[in-house]
């Protein structure tokens, strides 16, 4: 009887121990995890602070500038010292664009017409000329971008700029901004994500959000249409043709 007790006594220091042990573990693990958590935190809250002054917005996981100018092909416009215009491409319009290896962007000096292919993206082996959305002479280009192309990808609406106009007419002017840019973005991702869907046989969106690169997954000739639907973009013959 003795011995017996004697066993559980040893049993119960035994797991006493790994008790300890445990516990230890888990307070060594959570002063590790603490500070790396807090960063993250830290950098996420910042990060919704900075979209919130810039008045950023998600809209089925793309984001939006309701205060920019919005082309029918995704190009955004945005207002410049004695009229200018700043022109880019929007979040929707970057998510086709996996990857980007190569901005083209027109030189300063050459007058755009409206629908006249102006960039050429590359990206994994394709290729699309995105037309001008209005009429203008182009002033500026942001060389940052075709050094590094992927400011396109991770900051369309800032760094990721393309080039800058004097607009020949104010036909900018009817392009939807505020609550109409609002609407007319949400009916855009909805209805990329149903084509999306409908072309790959399979769900576009997690959770409710549009995947962030989810054209990558479409055949070379069914991203070139997908990319012509929504961007409006110009194929490789029509462009050298129009350009030269």
């Amino acid at each position: 009887m003795n011995a017996f007790i004697e066993i559980l006594q040893n049993a119960g220091i035994f797991l006493g121990g790994l008790v300890v042990r445990l516990l230890f573990f888990l307070a060594v693990l959570a002063a590790i995890l603490a500070p790396v958590l807090v960063v993250f935190e830290s950098v996420r809250a910042a990060k919704a602070l900075k979209r919130r002054r810039e008045g950023m917005e998600v809209i089925g996981g793309v984001k939006l500038l309701p205060r920019r100018r919005y082309a029918p092909g995704h190009s955004w416009l945005g207002r410049r010292l004695l009229g200018g215009l700043r022109i880019g491409l929007d979040d929707l319009a970057q998510r086709l664009f996996p990857n980007l290896s190569a901005v083209e962007l027109p030189k300063p000096g050459r007058l755009l017409q409206k629908g006249e292919p102006a960039i050429c993206l590359r990206s994994e082996g394709r290729e699309a000329w995105i037309p001008s959305p209005i009429k203008g002479l182009v002033v500026a280009v942001n060389h940052a971008v075709e050094r590094m192309p992927g400011l396109l990808n991770s900051s369309p609406y800032g760094g990721g700029w393309l080039y800058e106009m004097r607009p020949a007419t104010i036909a900018h002017r009817d392009f939807p901004t505020g609550s109409s840019a609002r609407a007319w973005f949400r009916a855009e991702e909805d209805r990329l994500r149903i084509t999306l869907e409908h072309e790959l046989g399979l769900a576009a969106a997690d959770g409710g959000q549009l995947m962030e690169h989810p054209a990558n997954l479409l055949s070379k000739d069914r991203w070139e249409d997908v990319v012509t639907s929504f961007l409006g973009a110009v194929p490789r013959r029509s462009s050298t043709k129009n350009r030269a």
